[in-house]
């Protein structure tokens, strides 16, 4: 039997902005709108200079049929934020197990590392 991986972007949110999916980006200023009382209608926060990657994750997530998990690192507690500073592994990135990749990698990259994690 053969766990089904899902595809993790990890970005840290230097720049901020909403991300609906493929219908689009809107550019948000959460601290604004919570001193407002405002409620955020939107689902993540992704800096624009990931966009690429989880556009390529999303696209990759939909023909594998996997869960695609955006996972913003100043978000995490501190010490899974430690972790993440001393394990010396880039950021952004696509996470599939323990394989990765950075840098902007097509749709068929991110499908042949998922194929070569599950071997």
């Amino acid at each position: 039997m053969t766990d089904v991986l899902g595809i993790r972007v990890f970005f840290s949110s230097k720049t901020i902005g909403g991300f609906k999916g493929r219908e689009g980006f809107a550019p948000v200023c959460h601290a604004c709108e919570k001193r407002l009382g405002k409620n955020n209608e939107l689902i993540e926060v992704v800096p624009s200079e990931a966009m690429t990657l989880v556009f390529s994750a999303e696209l990759a997530s939909r023909e594998l049929g996997v869960s695609l998990e955006l996972i913003d690192v100043n978000q995490l507690s501190l010490t899974q934020r430690m972790n993440e500073r001393f394990n010396g592994k880039p950021i952004p990135r696509i996470s599939i197990g323990e394989r990765f990749i950075d840098g902007s990698p097509t749709k068929d990259e991110i499908i042949t590392l998922y194929h070569i994690s599950l071997s």
